[in-house]
């Protein structure tokens, strides 16, 4: 890859993780669905690992999750960890794929969004230092019921348009595209 290529690929992808994280960070509460906003940067990470592989995946998962842990103000590591894995996870699972199309991509975010928040969840039940978040089974039920649930089908939602802009305005060529797949 040159360089010109690979800057123009790092231009594309911190436009798409600066465009997504602020809209993310001011989604309004009334577009919220059942009471959840998407998590737009779990959704890119997922689709670039899906779409272009463990090196893109990862590089952007990192990224992603540092400015998550800046804005959530807590230990800097774990949402860098987190996304980083979200972005690696699709990408090795459908690494076999000789072809990856756009309408797997929600099962690629899917997984993506069960290992993220269900990692994240588990370790605010046995580390618990969110106040509303308890450690009776029936909350944790409902912490599945109306949290998890809802982002798994809003996200897996959004997996279709973010990878068509991904495959269509992305960071690759359309020759380098069928290099990657």
């Amino acid at each position: 890859m040159s360089p010109r290529a690979r800057l123009c690929k790092i231009l594309v992808y911190a436009a798409y993780i600066l465009l997504l994280t602020l809209v993310q960070t001011t989604w309004p509460d009334t577009l919220a669905i059942a009471g959840v906003r998407p998590d737009l940067t779990l959704v890119l990470v997922a689709s670039i690992g899906f779409l272009f592989g463990e090196t893109d995946g990862a590089a952007t998962g990192l990224l992603c999750g540092l400015l998550l842990d800046i804005q959530a103000g807590r230990l800097i590591g774990l949402g860098m960890l987190l996304l980083m894995l979200s972005g690696l996870l699709p990408a090795l699972v459908f690494h076999k794929s000789s072809t990856r199309p756009v309408l797997l991509a929600p099962i690629a975010v899917v997984m993506a969004v069960l290992l993220f928040h269900t990692t994240v969840y588990g370790v605010s039940w046995l580390y618990p230092s969110l106040p509303y978040l308890g450690r009776n089974p029936y909350e944790l039920a409902d912490v599945v019921g109306k949290r998890i649930l809802p982002l798994l089908v809003l996200d897996g939602l959004l997996a279709i348009p973010m990878a068509l802009a991904l495959r269509y305005a992305g960071p690759y060529r359309r020759k380098q595209l069928e290099v990657i797949e």
